[in-house]
């Protein structure tokens, strides 16, 4: 009687007992690859365990919820016919149950005489037909394929761009160009967009990069209730006209990167009628810019409004080196200190190899007082983290006030321009001043300074609490200049 009722109790248990179970076998992310991978844990293979692992888990439509896709824009007609089979199983267990879906659609170099794209897109659309069936269930959804898949997914396909994704909160379409088996003389890239998909009345979260960018058009996406954005990539660069249509439109806007360059800018001569764009919610700005400023136009972020902007980075990931004039130093500055001017509560403020000298560094800094975290990386032919950087955040009024960023709690630097000297000035500067708030220091200067004699020649601030951070790397280097062999200003060290 007893074995009898431990039995019971067993089968009665039994459901949390196998849900336990199953979330120690099924992958931490939750995504189930296709095509399947023999041996490797999905909840197709716990079905097949036993009679309770089958009720179990056909019974618990959230473990068929999860995919990720992943083949060739090449995929053979086999394949084709048994990878839709499975997503079909997936969506039908699935039940009613929110969907994220995963897919990713690789270069084939065999595409064009062997397999012409209208195949590709045949193969495209079949796979993807279970998934459009069920778009009403989209929940979080990551595209990243070729643009030839892209086409051959949209072209021919009108249903597309009028479906209805009520539970959609997150979208990512990106994809590389990887060469001639994406383009070629007779494949052009459309001037309109060729991805519309407005129906999303819960969509918050939108990453578009490099192909992606097709959809940074003005009727594509619900930009009103956008929350995060995204639109970064080299290959197709946006137009000011779209950019700045989209942001107009994004008034819930908290957090947005960018990438821009010069076909993000309009000319000079056109300024007048350009319109602010004003974005009252954004909290943080990334922005990528891979051309230098020129001095004729204005990029697109000079024309951001952002009163409560409190995190602000600008990385230049600049293209063209042999590009810089002369008074490129002064287009830097002016370009950030115009959207800084906009931003009177950025507090934490980062800037990677920007283009300009130390004077000019020191102009934009001083403009933004309320900073409280600061990072400058200056790894490129312009060095605007050196001693006369250091010499100005150590100055000090007559009443032993902070001249410069009295508030600033934490900063990273990343320099080879910076000497043993200035930098412990600074620091005992700091740390002795009747306003210092300074917590935390993060070095990275290659070829000056030695970790452990900086160490101890800042002992007393250390052991008062300053955290003080050094490169791993600094004693290596140093042996390296001692060595004489090494001219390090003439290196361009990349991170």
């Amino acid at each position: 009687m007893y074995a009898n009722n431990t039995v019971m109790s067993l089968f009665q248990f039994a459901p949390k007992l196998l849900r336990n179970i199953s979330q120690f076998y099924l992958p931490s992310d939750t995504l189930t690859d296709f095509p399947l991978k023999q041996g490797y844990p999905t909840v197709l293979v716990l079905g097949q365990i036993c009679k309770a692992w089958r009720e179990f888990v056909l019974s618990a439509p959230d473990l068929w919820s999860s995919l990720r896709i992943e083949f060739p824009q090449d995929l053979d007609e086999v394949e084709v016919v048994r990878l839709t089979s499975l997503v079909t199983l997936w969506m039908e267990r699935s039940g009613v149950h929110d969907l994220t879906i995963h897919i990713i659609i690789y270069p084939a170099f065999s595409v064009g005489i062997d397999n012409p794209i209208h195949s590709c897109s045949a193969d495209v659309q079949m796979v993807f037909a279970p998934l459009l069936v069920n778009s009403h269930r989209w929940q979080d959804i990551h595209i990243d394929m070729t643009f030839l898949a892209l086409r051959g997914l949209i072209e021919e396909n009108a249903p597309l761009s009028m479906l209805s994704a009520p539970r959609l909160t997150s979208l990512e379409i990106e994809g590389e160009v990887s060469g001639t088996e994406d383009f070629d003389d007779t494949l052009e890239i459309p001037s309109p967009p060729i991805i519309k998909f407005s129906a999303a009345p819960s969509l918050r979260r939108v990453v578009l990069s490099e192909i992606g960018l097709l959809a940074a058009h003005s009727s594509a996406l619900p930009w009103q209730g956008i929350e995060e954005l995204a639109l970064s990539g080299v290959y197709h660069d946006l137009s000011f006209e779209d950019c700045a249509t989209v942001l107009h439109q994004c008034i819930a806007l908290k957090r947005c990167r960018l990438s821009t360059s010069f076909t993000t800018r309009v000319e000079r001569a056109f300024e007048q009628i350009v319109r602010p764009i004003m974005l009252h919610s954004l909290e943080s700005l990334e922005i990528t810019e891979h051309s230098p400023p020129d001095g004729g136009s204005g990029e697109v972020y000079r024309y951001m409004i952002c009163m409560e902007l409190s995190e602000l980075t600008i990385r230049y990931v600049l293209r063209d080196f042999l590009g810089f004039h002369r008074n490129t130093s002064y287009w830097t500055r002016d370009a950030i200190m115009t959207l800084t001017d906009m931003s009177c509560q950025v507090t934490k403020f980062e800037l990677w190899s920007p283009p300009m000298d130390e004077s000019c560094l020191i102009e934009v800094l001083n403009s933004m007082p309320q900073l409280t975290h600061l990072t400058v990386i200056s790894w490129r032919p312009f060095h605007c983290v050196g001693d006369h950087f250091l010499h100005e955040l150590s100055q000090k009024s007559t009443s032993g006030d902070l001249k410069m960023l009295k508030d600033l709690e934490c900063l990273r630097l990343e320099s080879h321009a910076c000497s043993e000297t200035y930098l412990i000035a600074f620091i005992k500067s700091r740390w002795n001043a009747t306003t210092n708030q300074l917590k935390y220091i993060s070095l990275d200067l290659v070829g000056t300074v030695a970790a452990g004699r900086l160490q101890s020649r800042v002992h007393d601030c250390l052991e008062e609490g300053l955290k003080l951070d050094i490169s791993e790397r600094q004693d290596l280097f140093v042996s390296l200049l001692s060595w004489g062999s090494y001219s390090f200003a003439s290196v361009e060290w990349r991170i």
